[in-house]
């Protein structure tokens, strides 16, 4: 709180927990503190984007990258990261970056809700992960794409070195994720200077 002294509140760690505790303590007539703890909703309890908070038809018609099929929809599995990359807002501005995985079964109910309201079909998906590079977690939502909806044109975001380790130890995990229907992967080189990753606490070469 002293580094933003003209806030009314400073909301601290991830901050997914900070909106509904503020409003909850306002409704009830109490003042929230200064400096709030934001707090990580685990992904049982998050669950699933509300999407009926919003205007449903702007997402599936309007791909973030070109050429996507439509209808597409945008999925968040995991949350957090363990590194501390010096530029992003993950490790920097939040103190906790715990890594939360969706369970398998949330990401299967997930799946089957959006089939529905798309209308029996979901044209493509965004992975919206803060980082996508557990190998088991991501060959279990390969599995249940292919084995519920076949193959789903994919985005995804990747860590340059663990599309190399990967492929270099897991070249059958490269190979489902391919079959159930990767397009595009959105990979953070950040630099090809050494210094400059040094620099950038990339924790790669």
């Amino acid at each position: 709180a002293r580094r933003f002294p003209t806030a009314d509140h400073v909301i601290w760690n991830d901050g997914e927990a900070a909106a509904r505790d503020i409003v909850t303590l306002i409704g009830a007539g109490h003042r929230p503190d200064a400096l709030i703890d934001g707090g990580a909703v685990d992904m049982c309890t998050a669950r699933h984007l509300d999407r009926d908070l919003f205007n449903l038809d702007v997402e599936v018609g309007s791909p973030i990258l070109p050429f996507q099929p439509t209808p597409l929809a945008t999925v968040t599995w995991a949350r957090g990261c363990p590194y501390r990359c010096r530029f992003c807002s993950v490790a920097n501005q939040h103190a906790s970056t715990v890594l939360r995985h969706k369970p398998i079964e949330l990401i299967e109910e997930e799946l089957d809700d959006l089939h529905a309201r798309l209308g029996g079909r979901i044209g493509s998906l965004m992975i919206h992960d803060d980082i996508t590079f557990h190998p088991q977690r991501v060959a279990e939502w390969c599995e249940v794409i292919l084995r519920k909806h076949g193959p789903i044109p994919l985005w995804m975001q990747v860590r340059s070195d663990w599309v190399v380790s990967c492929y270099q130890k897991h070249r059958d995990l490269w190979a489902l994720i391919c079959r159930a229907g990767l397009t595009w992967a959105s990979v953070g080189y950040e630099s090809g200077s050494q210094r400059m990753l040094d620099y950038l606490n990339k924790k790669t070469t």
